[in-house]
C-alpha cells in the first residue's frame, strides 16, 4: 500500500534522544519480529543517496550502506572503507 496515501499506511518520523537508542532500534531492525511491525529508514540527503547508489554500482564494492549520517562501503576484499560526496571511488578502493 502506498505510504502517506488515504486509507495507506501512513509514515511515523521517529526522533530519539540519544544516539545509544538509535543506535540500538537500528541494529535491532533487521529482526523478525520487528520487520513484521515496520519498516524504518535513516534520513538520507539526496546527495548521500545518490552516493550510495553509484557506490552499489561500482563492481569493486559489495555493499554499501549509511551509519549514523556516514556513508560505507565493503570492498571486494572486505574492507570497510567511509566516503565522503567528494571522493573519488576508484582511487579510494585501489588495488
Amino acid at each position: 500500500m502506498p505510504q502517506g496515501n488515504r486509507g495507506g499506511i501512513r509514515p511515523v518520523i521517529a526522533k530519539f534522544k540519544s544516539t545509544e537508542v538509535k543506535v540500538k532500534v537500528i541494529k535491532n531492525r533487521s529482526k523478525e519480529e520487528i520487520k513484521k511491525c515496520f519498516t524504518m529508514y535513516d534520513h538520507i540527503t539526496p546527495m548521500n543517496a545518490k552516493l550510495i547508489h553509484n557506490l552499489n554500482k561500482n563492481p569493486q564494492i559489495q555493499s554499501a550502506w549509511l551509519y549514523n549520517g556516514k556513508v560505507f562501503a565493503l570492498d571486494k576484499d572486505n574492507k570497510r572503507h567511509r566516503f565522503d560526496i567528494f571522493d573519488n571511488v576508484n582511487m579510494k578502493v585501489k588495488h
